[in-house]
C-alpha cells in the first residue's frame, strides 16, 4: 500500500514539473489567462492527472489565489509580475509548485530571486 501512495505522490510531482514547463509558454504579452488556465488543465488531464485546485494566477499585487473564471478577458501585460500556482493530484495524493515570472521587464528580478 504505501509503494503505490509513494508512486501516486511521483506521477503527481512528475505532471507537475513538465505542466510547469508547459505553462512558461504562456507567459507573454496578449495572452489570455483563462487560455492558459485551461490549456494547462487540459495538459494535466492529457499527461494522467487531475488539478488538484484551478490554475492560479496572480498578478502584481494580488498575492496569490487568482482564478480566471468563464469570460475573463485579463491578459498578461508588459511589466506584469505573475505568480503561477500549480497543483496536480492522483487519487488524492497531490503536488504543488509555485513560481514567479515577469513580462517583458527585469524590473522584478531581485524580488522574484
Amino acid at each position: 500500500m504505501e509503494e503505490e501512495i509513494i508512486k501516486k505522490y511521483k506521477k503527481a510531482g512528475e505532471i507537475t514539473k513538465k505542466a510547469v514547463e508547459f505553462s512558461k509558454s504562456f507567459l507573454k504579452e496578449g495572452t489570455k489567462f483563462l487560455e492558459m488556465a485551461e490549456k494547462v488543465e487540459a495538459f494535466i488531464k492529457k499527461e494522467g492527472g487531475d488539478p488538484a485546485w484551478p490554475l492560479n494566477i496572480s498578478i502584481n499585487d494580488i498575492a496569490a489565489h487568482y482564478t480566471p473564471v468563464d469570460g475573463d478577458e485579463s491578459v498578461f501585460k508588459k511589466g506584469d509580475l505573475v505568480k503561477i500556482d500549480i497543483g496536480v493530484h492522483i487519487d488524492g495524493y497531490c503536488a504543488d509548485v509555485a513560481y514567479c515570472h515577469e513580462i517583458g521587464t527585469n524590473k522584478w528580478k531581485d524580488l522574484i530571486k
